[in-house]
């Protein structure tokens, strides 16, 4: 951890050589904690769009690694674009819902800068020691940059979560769909541990759309028989999810469905909704071939063998990914294979 500390910090110092210590803390401090304070999207998006509208093109790279899982997204940035505030926002306003209140992290960072200001790294060694003991008397809250930091640098960025902000390029896909006038329907289909359940969420708390769930659509266990579930892909109930969602959808009547629940075997009571203009119908077999001729795009989500065994391990534990990889990964594989999805897709995104 101190040698991941140490190198994220030597490469923040060779890239802004007036950093000072004060800004090495917030870099920690970010580092170990996300943005620092909690967030609701409309403000999150006013203070963003309010933010680029006086900013003028940087040369930064969109995303910089602070550590932890974590990076700054520069508005400035050439790569960021005029539809990213709303998607900023989201990632910002889930990183700071989702960030730990505390950190054992942290108290070895600010050891780590006390041992380099008793070495003279931050200027004379006595205000710097003094300034870290103030710092902890004070309860060791969030901070500003540096004077100096800001007048060389001009940063203008949002804490988010790496992992977050590898779904962009899909969701300035959805983005350009909620804006295109007319109502898009769009699968988000892929193997299992790829992302679909999140993309949805982000989408939902970024994009004016309307989720649905294919999970709210298992086979119930009657519907269960050797015979159907030798075929790729039968394991959901498409029919249902057919008639009460992609139907209507198509002859633009109001949405009423009822979500079936693993847990009890039984359907829930009745859901209804007026769908927006993006429709987002996320969830392993939502491009099965009966419901393919109801979306106006689909979006897969690939992913590698290992990187799905490790998010799977972290996800499921040991236990639960057995019976992943004995019973519904090979499932899966059957019907991407049989299906060629990845070849129908309007869109793909790989990890």
């Amino acid at each position: 951890m101190k040698k991941d500390m140490e190198n994220i910090l030597a490469r923040h110092r060779a890239r802004y050589p007036k950093m000072a210590l004060q800004d090495a803390v917030k870099l920690f401090y970010q580092q170990c904690f996300g943005p620092g304070h909690m967030a609701e999207m409309p403000k999150a998006r006013q203070a963003i769009e309010a933010e680029c509208q006086s900013l003028a093109p940087a040369s930064s790279a969109l995303l910089e690694d602070i550590g932890g899982g974590l990076c700054r997204m520069y508005l400035d940035s050439p790569d960021f674009r005029p539809m990213d505030p709303a998607l900023a926002a989201g990632l910002f306003v889930r990183t700071a819902a989702e960030a730990p209140s505390q950190s054992l992290a942290f108290p070895a960072a600010l050891s780590l800068l006390e041992s380099q200001a008793a070495g003279g790294l931050w200027g004379p060694s006595g205000e710097a020691l003094a300034f870290l003991k103030q710092y902890r008397a004070q309860g060791c809250p969030s901070l500003h940059h540096s004077e100096a930091y800001r007048a060389a640098y001009h940063p203008h960025y949002r804490v988010i979560r790496r992992q977050l902000a590898e779904y962009l390029p899909a969701l300035r896909f959805l983005h350009a769909l909620s804006v295109g006038g007319k109502r898009a329907v769009v699968a988000i289909d892929g193997r299992c541990g790829s992302g679909k359940t999140t993309l949805a969420s982000l989408a939902s708390a970024c994009l004016p759309c309307t989720v649905f769930h294919m999970d709210d659509f298992f086979l119930p266990p009657q519907l269960r028989t050797p015979q159907r579930l030798a075929q790729p892909g039968e394991n959901v109930h498409h029919e249902r999810f057919l008639s009460e969602v992609l139907l209507p959808l198509s002859q633009g009547r109001q949405v009423v469905y009822q979500p079936f629940s693993c847990r009890t075997g039984a359907l829930q009571p009745p859901v209804c909704c007026q769908p927006k203009p993006l429709v987002i119908v996320e969830g392993s077999y939502s491009m099965h071939p009966s419901l393919l001729p109801y979306y106006t795009h689909t979006l897969v989500l690939q992913i590698t063998s290992d990187e799905q065994r490790r998010r799977l391990l972290l996800r499921e534990g040991k236990e639960g990914f057995s019976a992943f990889a004995g019973r519904w990964i090979p499932l899966e594989e059957e019907y991407f294979s049989k299906y060629k999805l990845a070849e129908l897709s309007s869109f793909t995104l790989t990890f």
